[in-house]
């Protein structure tokens, strides 16, 4: 199985942070790559569906929400990404150099149809898009 990991600090409070990423469904919002998305639900077991901007569409599962702890966990349910088993984490924390945020997305899966280094680094460059993506959201327009 493989493992991916990117962690990235935002010049923001964590709590402005999470407003913007703790909505399940509104990831378009912030991710470059996603044109569209909705969820069914905002609780786990929600599913949340999503056209991509080269218009593949994905549904991922909302499998655990902690918004106390700023943090919630999904998984793959259907879609073209070369993985199977999928599960990934999005956390928000404070950063030692406060009011920043860090933000760590995680993800394990296993490659299938592709090398395995080619899946982790396809992974890899999704989730580093998206928290580029965020960074430049929340400098440019920071909220507190």
């Amino acid at each position: 199985m493989s493992k991916v990991q990117v962690i990235g600090t935002i010049a923001a409070n964590p709590q402005a942070v999470w407003d913007v990423i703790g909505d399940f469904g509104a990831i378009a919002k912030w991710h470059p790559a996603i044109a569209d998305s909705r969820a069914e639900g905002s609780r786990p077991g929600a599913l949340r569906r999503l056209t991509l901007k080269n218009g593949d569409r994905l549904v991922e599962r909302l499998e655990e929400f902690n918004d106390g702890e700023r943090y919630y966990s999904y998984s793959l349910v259907e879609g073209p990404l070369p993985v199977a088993e999928y599960y990934s984490t999005l956390h928000v924390r404070a950063a030692y150099d406060a009011p920043s945020a860090t933000v760590e997305w995680t993800g394990a899966f296993t490659a299938k149809d592709a090398p395995e280094s080619d899946v982790e680094h396809l992974i890899q460059s999704i989730y580093q898009a998206g928290i580029d993506a965020l960074r430049q959201q929340l400098t440019a327009n920071p909220r507190s």
